[in-house]
C-alpha cells in the first residue's frame, strides 16, 4: 500500500459503512476537509463490507485504517456485521480501527456495542471535528 503523506503523517484510509446518505455525505466532507484520511468505497450495508473485506486478495481491496460503521442498515446491521468481522477477522493482514457512527439513542444497545472489544468510540451521529480528532489521535491498526 503506497499511502500519501501530509507533512510527517501518512494518510489514514476510511471505509465508511452507513446507508444513509446525509450522514455519509457529512463524513466523507470532514475526513476530505482534514486532508488526513483517503476515502475508500462506501458500503450501504454491514454484508457489502463483510464482502468488501472478504475480497481484498482477490481484487485488490485496500484493508481500510478505519471503519466507521453505522447500526441501523438494512439487509445486515452494524450488530451483525460485528459478529461476522470477529470471524473474518485472522484473515485480514491488518485489523482496522472501528468507529460506531449511530443515530440511535437506545441506551441498551449503545452499551452491548460499548462492551464489543472490536469498537474504539461510539459517536453519535452527525459526524464532527470532535470525533474526527479522536480518530487522527488513534494509533495505527493492528498488524493480525
Amino acid at each position: 500500500m503506497q499511502a500519501e503523506a501530509i507533512g510527517m503523517r501518512e494518510c489514514k484510509t476510511v471505509l465508511i459503512v452507513d446507508d444513509d446518505e446525509i450522514s455519509t455525505r457529512i463524513a466523507q466532507v470532514l475526513l476530505e476537509r482534514d486532508g488526513n484520511y483517503r476515502l475508500l468505497p462506501t458500503c450501504i450495508n454491514g454484508r457489502q463490507a463483510i464482502r468488501y473485506l472478504s475480497s481484498v486478495g482477490e481484487t485488490g481491496n485496500e484493508i481500510p485504517d478505519v471503519l466507521l460503521l453505522d447500526l441501523d442498515m438494512p439487509i445486515m446491521d452494524g450488530l451483525q456485521f460485528l459478529q461476522e468481522f470477529e470471524d473474518l477477522k485472522p484473515s485480514l493482514s491488518k485489523t482496522p480501527r472501528v468507529y460506531v457512527v449511530t443515530g440511535s439513542e437506545n441506551e441498551q444497545v449503545l452499551q452491548q456495542v460499548k462492551l464489543n472489544r472490536n469498537i474504539e468510540e461510539v459517536f453519535l451521529k452527525p459526524l464532527d471535528r470532535n470525533h474526527t480528532a479522536v480518530i487522527s489521535n488513534a494509533a495505527d491498526p493492528v498488524a493480525s
